[in-house]
């Protein structure tokens, strides 16, 4: 059924989760129905899921078409394949589909969740998603320097970048094509996943933790026992009680979409032209370029690292 049904892959330049090897009604949440039928290339097989969208017709063009949204998973850039079909639902069972038609590979774009708090001067933003563990660029299959197969200090991973910049728009022209980049307000390397915050933040997983319980003003009351080891027997040395905040667990949302970059700066002061934040994130790789650089009294040949834009969202000051 392979070449008859929704297929999926992995970009190998990342290091990152297995694409997903079925496809789930779920997947495509801007769907309108959708039900099982038979293909006409395997009507003896099994009936697959048809998940129908919304169709609009182009009157310049001259063609139907109708806009789809595909949920990407948790791997990084997968490749989707759609098998499509022409649905009508409301025609004899054997008459509802077209034969199948497969489209090109597309690349999917991963998901992203981006949160922008203002307090006067200060601001912060976090960013949410999914990352890959390295990239294109992680030594030693690519090294730094032309030539060199190994050469001691730290080496570039091939993660993406994320900056958040401040820009500027001339007040007398009213369109976007006049913002600009003022200042850079933050610049760094995304961390790999898992290494930005502990997804449980405030709770205790320690060994001879105990339910949290509730002193009688309502205040949530933390027991915990302590005890040594000492020649074989453990000794208790008694019950601690301490107050301590209400237990936060993430959300589904969080667990699946972890933080992934945050940056904290304070707003130069403003003048009379128009100001927003923009936030953008890159993916960084090797060019066929290199500059000439002394390492440890040699002239090597550095490669030049360029840059493409995956996302970017706005926040307006």
């Amino acid at each position: 059924m392979q070449s008859l049904v929704t297929q999926w892959g992995m970009d190998p330049l990342w290091d990152t989760g297995l694409p997903r090897n079925r496809t789930a009604v779920t997947d495509f949440p801007a769907r309108v129905h959708h039900e099982k039928v038979t293909l006409k290339e395997r009507p003896k097989d099994p009936p697959v899921h048809v998940v129908g969208h919304r169709v609009r017709w182009d009157e310049t063009r001259r063609l139907w078409y109708c806009d789809l949204e595909v949920e990407a998973g948790s791997g990084y850039m997968p490749f989707v394949r759609l098998a499509l079909v022409r649905y009508q639902p409301n025609a004899l069972y054997d008459a509802k589909i077209s034969n199948v038609v497969l489209s090109e590979f597309a690349q999917v774009l991963p998901r992203r969740r981006a949160a922008f708090v203002r307090d006067g001067g200060k601001i912060s933003v976090t960013l949410r998603g999914t990352v890959p563990h390295f990239g294109p660029m992680k030594f030693p299959g690519d090294s730094e320097y032309q030539g060199i197969s190994f050469i001691h200090g730290p080496h570039e991973t091939g993660r993406n970048r994320v900056e958040l910049v401040l820009q500027k728009r001339d007040p007398d022209v009213n369109s976007d094509l006049a913002w600009r980049d003022a200042s850079t307000l933050a610049s760094q390397i995304v961390a790999p996943p898992g290494a930005v915050q502990d997804p449980f933040p405030g709770l205790d997983l320690g060994l001879f933790a105990e339910p949290a319980a509730r002193a009688p003003d309502g205040r949530t009351v933390e027991t915990r026992t302590t005890g040594r080891v000492r020649l074989g027997a453990a000794v208790t040395l008694g019950t601690i009680r301490e107050e301590a905040a209400a237990v936060r667990i993430p959300g589904i949302r969080e667990l699946l979409d972890p933080q992934i970059w945050s940056a904290t700066a304070t707003l130069p002061a403003g003048g009379r032209e128009p100001r927003r934040l923009m936030l953008r994130e890159f993916e960084r790789y090797y060019t066929d370029r290199t500059v000439p650089e002394n390492v440890g009294g040699v002239t090597r040949r550095r490669r030049v690292i360029e840059e493409r834009l995956v996302y970017a969202v706005v926040f307006d000051l």
